[in-house]
């Protein structure tokens, strides 16, 4: 087996994986600052199949690491040290490819997390308004409301409400 060539193949999964993480989370930002929430759901969901899809090529690079510390009866050493000496084993232009991988998921993984940072503070502002409306709504008749402070509607105000009105 050329280890060399198996992770090489491996990372560019995974960068082909992340670039399609980045992709999902940052479709993200248009479906919250719309209000579409089966829109967001649909893109959370892929973004957790991408990531168990991220996190099966990391298993793939550990069987890898596993595969090379079992060969020709050599005793078992931890999956980094495999890891290790696959890429010291590399050529020097092997090791420039890697490198090359290596930086560019790492720049992938930045921008997911900015991405992700600007995600969360639009679902922040998006639950403050709601919950704003929703208090709003509560206080619009002082103290007669029918609706409680979450928008549920208090049974015994409007028990009281109809009351009044009939």
């Amino acid at each position: 087996m050329n280890y060399a060539s198996e992770i090489m193949r491996i990372l560019n999964r995974e960068l082909v994986l992340c670039s399609e993480l980045l992709y999902v989370t940052r479709a993200q930002r248009g479906v919250i600052m719309s209000g579409d929430v089966a829109g967001l759901a649909e893109l959370v969901a892929r973004a957790e199949q991408t990531l168990g899809k991220i996190r099966d090529a990391e298993k793939g690079l550990l069987d890898l690491a596993e595969r090379y510390s079992g060969k020709a009866g050599a005793e078992r050493e931890s999956p980094d040290k495999a890891l290790s000496d696959i890429i010291a084993s590399l050529s020097e232009e092997e090791t420039a490819e890697l490198k090359t991988l290596r930086d560019s998921i790492a720049d992938i993984l930045v921008d997911i997390d900015s991405a992700n940072a600007i995600n969360a503070m639009l679902l922040r502002d998006s639950i403050q308004y709601i919950e704003n409306t929703v208090k709003s709504i509560a206080e619009a008749d002082g103290a007669n409301s029918v609706y409680s402070r979450l928008g549920r509607l208090d049974e015994k105000a409007a028990a009281s409400a109809v009351n009044e009105t009939a």
